[in-house]
């Protein structure tokens, strides 16, 4: 199944509302940047030359691309600020396609996992291959 435009954007709107009441705060997300992350999606998932990548490929490359180019925003009026959103909604993106479209049992990783994850990604080098090989073990 090809992972369409459409419902990675309404998954990611979905996962900024959930960190908006988590953390307290009021995010923007940026048009523009979506549409350039999904032609990075669709250019970087080009390089495995497969006519279908499996819902992990896809997720870890969305998720990647989310990550680097940070389409989601602070508010101007949002007191609170939580500077690794970009990171840690790219992850929940990624989590949340493979959950909804992948038939097999999706482990999910502890809290305490899911912060170095997020921190792993604000500050080190990471790849869209190497995010994508991380789902890719995430799924059984």
């Amino acid at each position: 199944m090809m992972i369409t435009e459409i419902q990675w954007r309404v998954i990611l709107q979905e996962m900024v509302n959930y960190l908006e009441r988590r953390y307290d705060i009021i995010l923007n997300i940026d048009a523009t940047i979506l549409s350039e992350i999904e032609a990075l999606r669709k250019e970087s998932l080009g390089a495995y030359r497969i006519k279908n990548p499996n819902i992990p490929k896809e997720a870890g490359h969305i998720s990647f691309w989310i990550r680097k180019l940070k389409p989601v925003s602070h508010a101007q009026e949002s007191v609170n600020r939580y500077l690794a959103i970009n990171e840690e909604i790219g992850l929940l993106v990624g989590l949340s396609l493979c959950c909804r479209f992948h038939n097999t049992h999706m482990l999910r990783p502890p809290p305490r996992v899911m912060h170095d994850w997020v921190t792993s990604m604000r500050y080190n080098s990471h790849s869209p291959h190497s995010t994508a090989i991380t789902f890719e073990l995430l799924v059984q």
